[in-house]
């Protein structure tokens, strides 16, 4: 994947829903769509109805920045 400046702080600077969109090119010439605003937002349903499924203590080690 090729990024040009560093995205993420940008992503995480700009403190507006819909600003936070990260625009990526993968290494094959395609395009991804991120949308970073999601990773510092409230959970969502989906996400609620999972975690009330499992049993603490729970340690979230993600797979994104932050």
């Amino acid at each position: 994947m090729t990024t040009l400046g560093d995205p993420w702080s940008l992503a995480y600077s700009t403190g507006h829903p819909g600003g936070s969109d990260l625009d990526l090119c993968t290494a094959d010439g395609g395009a991804l769509s991120v949308q970073a605003d999601r990773w510092h937002g409230t959970a969502t349903p989906g996400e609620r109805r999972l975690l009330a499924r499992v049993r603490p203590p729970v340690l979230d080690i993600g797979c994104g920045p932050g």
